[in-house]
This record gives C-alpha cells, sequence and structure tokens, in this order.
C-alpha cells in the first residue's frame, strides 16, 4: 500500500496584500522541533539597571484581602472554595423610635414601671377580696337555703353584677325567716279555741265554708281574685283546725311554702332589691313580710325602715288600734326586706290571717302580683299608697328614685 500524505494547505499573509501576496506552503512532512534555531534567537537581551526612586521605596497602601469561604459539596464531598465579599464597614445603628404600650404590650420602665407593679399587685388584691366576698356571700346563701329547704320553699341567692360587695348590710346576729313572725315578747295569745273554722273536704263552695264567709278570694290556680287590694280587707284562709286537706285545699295559699325562686341583687343606685329569676303571673302570691313582732308605740324612729305596721283597717289620718304591733326585720326577716319602694309598682300586699283571729290585729302580710312580671324584673310596691304628692320639707321624707311616669318625688317610711 501506498501511503497518501495530506496536501499542502495554503496560508494567506496577515501582512501581504491580496494582489502582492504570495502563497505559503508548509511541509507537514518536516519535523520542526529539529530545525536548528537561529543565531539571532539565541542571544538574550541585556537588562538595564537603574536606580530605584523613593517613591518606588515606599511601601505600598495595605489592600483589603478577599476573603473565601470553603463550602462543601454534598455530591462530590469536595470543598469548594467561593469568594465571600468582604463585610461593610461598621457603622452607628440608628436609635429606634420607641415602641407603643400597645404594640409591645406592656408600659415602659421607670416610673410607669412602679405603676404597673402597683396596677397588679391592686388587681391581685382586688381578686382576693373578690374571692372572699364570693365564698362569704355563698357562707349566707347556704345558710339560708338551709332554712327554706327545711320549709320546703324556693332557693334564695344573692346576684351582684355592679360591685364588689359581697353581701347587702345585715345585722352581725341576722337570722333568717322564711314564713313565720318570731315573737320574743309573746305578744301574740293563744286563741286557737275561737278559730274559725270549716268541715269541708275540698272547700270549694263558699256558702258551705265557713272560713270563706260566703266570699272567694283565690282562683282555681291559687291566685289572689281581689285585683287592685283593698288594704282594709283581710282575707281569711282555712287553719290548723279545719278538716279539709293542707296540700289540695284553694283556700290555703299564702301559708303554703313559696315556690317562686328570688334572687337578692345589687341595683345601679337604690342598694339591694328583689326579684325572681322566673316570670310571675298576675295574681301570683309571692310570700310573706317576716321579722320580729314589736309593739308599734315602744318603736323609736330610727327603726322604721324596715318596720311593717300590721294595722290592717287604719285609715289615712287615723291613727292606729289600741294594741297594733308592727314587725321588725331589722335582726331577723326573710327576703322581702329588700324589697323596693316605687310610685308605680308591680307588687300590691294584702293581709291575710290563718292562725289568730281578726280582732288581735295580727294578720301576715302577703305579697301578691298587680300584673304580669317578667324575669328578672325587680318587685316593687308602694310604701306610701294614700299618699298624694309630698312637702320635700317633710320630717322623714326621702327623694324617690323609682323613676315611673307617676313618681311622687318622695316618699316617707
Amino acid at each position: 500500500m501506498t501511503s497518501i500524505s495530506p496536501a499542502p494547505r495554503k496560508i494567506m499573509s496577515a501582512t501581504s496584500s491580496a494582489s502582492s501576496s504570495r502563497p505559503l506552503f508548509i511541509d507537514h512532512d518536516v519535523d520542526l522541533k529539529k530545525r536548528p534555531l537561529s543565531p539571532d534567537i539565541l542571544v538574550q537581551p541585556k537588562i538595564m539597571k537603574r536606580p530605584l526612586s523613593p517613591d518606588a521605596l515606599a511601601l505600598p497602601k495595605r489592600k483589603r484581602l478577599n476573603t473565601s469561604r470553603v463550602s462543601l459539596d454534598s455530591s462530590s464531598n469536595n470543598s469548594v472554595a467561593t469568594s465571600m465579599p468582604p463585610p461593610p464597614p461598621t457603622k452607628k445603628q440608628p436609635i429606634m423610635p420607641e415602641m407603643s404600650e400597645k404594640a409591645r404590650g406592656k408600659l415602659p420602665e421607670g416610673r410607669d414601671a412602679k405603676l404597673r407593679s402597683s396596677d397588679f399587685t391592686a388587681s391581685l388584691t382586688s381578686a382576693k377580696s373578690t374571692s372572699k366576698a364570693r365564698n362569704r356571700r355563698l357562707i349566707v346563701q347556704n345558710e339560708w337555703n338551709k332554712i327554706t329547704r327545711r320549709c320546703s320553699a324556693a332557693p334564695v341567692s344573692f346576684v351582684n353584677d355592679i360591685d364588689n360587695e359581697d353581701l347587702p348590710s345585715l345585722s352581725p346576729n341576722f337570722h333568717y325567716i322564711e314564713n313565720q313572725y318570731y315573737d320574743p315578747h309573746g305578744l301574740k295569745p293563744d286563741y286557737s279555741d275561737f278559730f274559725t273554722v270549716c268541715e269541708c273536704i275540698e272547700c270549694s263552695d263558699p256558702n258551705e265554708c265557713g272560713c270563706k264567709d260566703k266570699m272567694i278570694a283565690y282562683t282555681e290556680d291559687v291566685r289572689l281574685i281581689f285585683l287592685p287590694v283593698d288594704r282594709n280587707i283581710e282575707v281569711i284562709e282555712c287553719n290548723e283546725k279545719c278538716s279539709c286537706d293542707v296540700n289540695l285545699c284553694p283556700n290555703r295559699v299564702a301559708q303554703k311554702p313559696r315556690d317562686v325562686p328570688i334572687e337578692v341583687f345589687k341595683t345601679k343606685d337604690r342598694g339591694w332589691g328583689a326579684r325572681s329569676s322566673v316570670a310571675v303571673q298576675k295574681g301570683k302570691v309571692l310570700g310573706i313580710y317576716t321579722g320580729t313582732r314589736e309593739d308599734a308605740s315602744n318603736l323609736s324612729a330610727d327603726r322604721a325602715a324596715y318596720c311593717f305596721d300590721l294595722d290592717g283597717f287604719e285609715l289615712p289620718g287615723e291613727e292606729a288600734p289600741e294594741g297594733a304591733c308592727t314587725v321588725d326585720s331589722r335582726v331577723c326577716g326573710n327576703w322581702t326586706r329588700f324589697i323596693n319602694h316605687s310610685c308605680l309598682p308591680n307588687l300590691d300586699i294584702y293581709f291575710v290571717i290563718y292562725d289568730t283571729i281578726p280582732e288581735t290585729h295580727h294578720p301576715y302580710i302577703a305579697f301578691v302580683a298587680k300584673k304580669f312580671i317578667p324575669a328578672r324584673t325587680e318587685f316593687t310596691f308602694d310604701y306610701i299608697p294614700h299618699a298624694n304628692i309630698l312637702n320635700p320639707t317633710k320630717k322623714g321624707a326621702r327623694p324617690c328614685l323609682c323613676e315611673s311616669t307617676s313618681c311622687r318625688g318622695y316618699y316617707t317610711l
């Protein structure tokens, strides 16, 4: 076989023009390494040594070196150096504006810190006092309800959504009495032998029942009929000498256990009041006023705030009958002592007799709803139902806060 050598390539000189250029042929078979060098190439140039100037002898300015960081490539397990830019020069940080109290959730330091500490102490003290007040309230409430349960009556509770007062102002020796008078002086003689009695089974016919005296006082659903109530009329109910059933007799209403739950609550501007947690129908008998039976002639004026006279036959401008008594609920009584006055009340009172005779003037004072009363509506009654517009200068007159459309402006006790 014959070898074929590559054809020579034609190279144009970069310095020659297109018209005068001659082709230059390079022989590829010639080994350039074996070609001898010319003497001119072998001659090395002389280096001239010059003296250094003072500027050249000066040290150069120190330059900041670029730092590098080494990162490990997880795929190849090789360290790769990457250039990291130099950190910026340190500058003085600007003063940030003060954050608002709301933004940082606390008060600033200094004087306000002391205020914050005092507020915390005050809130802690208030919480302790509130807890202590609540405990005292529960203790008294439980003591009262022990008595109501013993009498088969509905419970009584205390409610205060206005302030931290734990309880109403009560005598240190106050005793709760649900449905009777306390008679330490023996003012009520035993007249049981003179009771008006009946021999009925159901007491449905007023002409047959001697206690009803040919008059029906209550409806079949045990509501009082006489509305509005005449203060000079006493309702005679059946008593312990009657043969009728105590639970089924329709003529035993005020003496039955109270079935309406009561809340003694703090009002906005009239102290403590009374209400029910359930709605009350018109004519519903709610309970009786209780306390200590006292001789009305022996009481001082400063005790009149919680006294209720039992002079059922007294007319306006007349003196109380001889031997009349009053009921004082300062040291003992029930929830009715908290019922406030109103010139346009939703309760009325009437006198009822079932454990004595009318001639003794010792009736019970029963409270009855004059109209439908929604749940948690304050109970009120008129302290002076026969009064006209009072003279503010009258001794004992107090400003009325009932704010009703018929408000007289003042009332007396």
